[in-house]
């Protein structure tokens, strides 16, 4: 049996091409950028705290907004339910000592510590 004849409309067509021209567009935007302005994400390392006076979001807040202007942290995830704050940064701008510090001045204390390991039961 034969199949019957069916035409892909010229705006489907066009819409597509597109929307491929705009990925195309994005991704070379991407790879302009990837001039060695950002630290390579293998350099990237993170330091472990544990930050006794998260007791809020507004703590959590105040030390992920006030590490992340620090020139060298790349990302800041901070929980005051556990009171910990995971800093990934770059080794070749900014020392964990350096990022400790910077907690203590928003006025909580900051202890490294190894992340905690997750078990898994079977």
């Amino acid at each position: 049996m034969a199949r019957p004849n069916r035409r892909v409309p010229g705006w489907a067509v066009g819409l597509v091409l597109a929307g491929l021209l705009l990925m195309a567009a994005g991704w070379l935007a991407g790879r302009a950028g990837d001039s060695g302005s950002q630290p390579a994400a293998a350099a990237a390392e993170q330091v472990f705290f544990r930050v006794p006076g998260l007791n809020c979001t507004g703590c959590e807040r105040e030390v992920r907004q006030g590490l992340a202007q620090l020139d060298g942290v790349i990302d800041v995830e901070a929980s005051f339910r556990a009171r910990t704050a995971l800093v990934t940064y770059d080794p070749r701008r900014i020392r964990p000592e350096a990022i400790a510090r910077a907690i203590s001045r928003l006025g909580y204390d900051a202890v490294e510590e190894d992340p905690p390991v997750l078990k898994v039961s079977r």
